[in-house]
């Protein structure tokens, strides 16, 4: 369903005529939230892709998948333990 949302969405540019993934209208278009902010977007996207860490492998070898995962994570960076942040500060 994630994968028919974000194919369903894409934006065709003069660059990628096959159309960019947009994650954040695919998961506002997926929740029926149009007050979904795009970090909320990127949030859902790393959340659904890690409920099952042993076949989030083959679901993003599909390309669509793949880049939605890549702009979620450069959105939203995975962030460090608490405890690395606390160690920081002092």
């Amino acid at each position: 369903m994630i994968e028919a949302s974000l194919e369903a969405t894409r934006k065709p540019t003069l660059k990628n005529p096959e159309g960019d993934v947009q994650i954040h209208p695919a998961m506002k278009q997926l929740t029926g939230n149009d007050k979904l902010t795009a970090s909320q977007a990127a949030d859902l996207i790393k959340r659904l892709l890690r409920l099952d860490p042993d076949t989030l492998e083959d679901l993003i070898s599909s390309g669509v998948l793949e880049e939605a995962h890549r702009t979620a994570l450069r959105l939203r960076p995975k962030s460090q333990h608490k405890s690395l942040k606390t160690r920081e500060k002092e």
